[in-house]
């Protein structure tokens, strides 16, 4: 029981060393560009993302200044080095060299169809089929680039969701947690998707800018990052015990 005991209890020892060690930075706050996605990150500061973040700020004692902006203008604003650091962003994401926290989520890509269709489970069976994606995510590269899919662009969730009810579409490929807020917005019955079987499923992180600050950024975000999901605070906002 003992031998269990003690590597728990250095890993915990060693967050909330790494949480209230002194940060050295160039300024007061922590620059982040917030990539807009309908239900994690609004341009108000709500979503689910905010919620952690604003929990992670709490727990580190770093003030956050956020810029809400698209996934490319968030890419552009890090490599340019006029934020410090930039969420949600995926791993390999092309020009992005940084200091990575651990993952904070997973996201999955489902295909939402029409109650009579069989959802698809893989890319391959989404070709010859009009495809409905939003222009507010960035998607895998393997589905935008396969010539036998029919791309349908919608403006956001909702109207998606709509689109998708109304058989404007065959498939629409969304985030799942924002796929289930649109369908709850709407109020669509005739429309769904197979949980056990995503698209695509890959990690996010916060990254920060490759140098000494952005090093210990990373370790502080990823320590309070362990502290939420120890104390079941991630439990509370995912509604799963970690990512």
């Amino acid at each position: 029981m003992f031998r269990d005991y003690k590597p728990v209890r250095s890993i915990f020892v060693l967050t909330l060393l790494i949480l209230f060690t002194p940060l050295v930075l160039p300024s007061d706050k922590v620059s982040l560009a917030a990539v807009l996605i309908p239900s994690m990150i609004e341009k108000d500061g709500s979503g689910l993302f905010m919620e952690l973040t604003n929990e992670i700020s709490r727990r580190s004692e770093i003030q956050f200044d956020i810029t809400f902006v698209p996934a490319r203008r968030a890419i552009m604003l890090f490599k340019s080095g006029k934020v410090d650091g930039t969420f949600p962003m995926s791993p390999n994401e092309p020009g992005i060299i940084g200091y990575d926290s651990i993952p904070f989520y997973i996201r999955r890509d489902f295909a939402f169809v029409d109650i009579s269709n069989t959802p698809p489970k893989s890319v391959r069976e989404l070709e010859n089929k009009d495809v409905l994606i939003n222009r507010q995510y960035g998607y895998d590269k393997t589905l935008l680039a396969n010539p036998r899919i029919t791309f349908i662009y919608g403006s956001d969730d909702v109207s998606s969701m709509n689109m998708l009810s109304h058989h404007r579409a065959d498939v629409f490929i969304v985030e799942e947690h924002s796929g289930l807020e649109a369908k709850r917005q709407t109020g669509v019955k005739n429309v769904v998707y197979d949980p056990s079987n995503p698209i695509f499923s890959k990690p996010v992180y916060y990254i920060f800018q490759r140098n000494k600050p952005g090093e210990q950024l990373e370790l502080k975000i990823s320590a309070a990052i362990n502290s939420i999901i120890e104390d079941g605070t991630y439990l509370r906002l995912f509604g799963v015990p970690n990512p």
